[in-house]
């Protein structure tokens, strides 16, 4: 037997499954109210957060993205500047 090593069946057939749960999940979404931030390039949309002092503001991916194109520059260095304000 070359492959006498290797399992017989897989164990994802039959009744050997491992770790498979059924039941229902809850599921509550924050609200996150969207807010532009302006900055020297112009305004950046993001999801401003309202838990705690300060606010958290985290900015949308694709517009810190669509900016550093426009103005060729790099991402993280419009991302963190909007980090800053």
């Amino acid at each position: 037997m070359i492959n006498s090593w290797l399992p017989s069946k897989p164990s994802f057939f039959g009744k050997q499954r491992h770790g498979s749960k059924k039941g229902s999940i809850e599921r509550h979404k924050q609200y996150r109210p969207n807010a532009p931030v302006s900055t020297r390039w112009g305004p950046i949309q993001g999801i401003g957060l309202e838990t705690g002092e300060p606010p958290v503001f985290n900015t949308e991916y694709e517009a810190c993205a669509k900016v550093a194109r426009e103005h060729h520059l790099a991402f993280l260095e419009v991302y963190r500047a909007v980090q800053k304000l």
